[in-house]
């Protein structure tokens, strides 16, 4: 945040786009370690990769609640 540096931002501002690169580097971050590639999703299909990710979703928090109730 090189213009934050030299000019002071509202804080609602920076917070907003400090959230929105997180969000985005960790995104990146999936992509590179699936190996997915927008031609890949787009092959694959919509579908096929939103089911792979709800269905990861529920297995996590499936685990989440085996693992703090045993």
């Amino acid at each position: 945040m090189l213009v934050n540096t030299f000019l002071p931002l509202p804080e609602f501002i920076t917070g907003n786009i400090l959230w929105l690169a997180k969000k985005g580097f960790a995104i990146t971050l999936f992509l590179i370690g699936t190996d997915l590639s927008l031609k890949v999703i787009k092959t694959v299909g919509i579908k096929s990769v939103l089911f792979g990710v709800i269905l990861w979703a529920f297995i996590s928090i499936l685990s989440f609640i085996v693992i703090t109730v045993f």
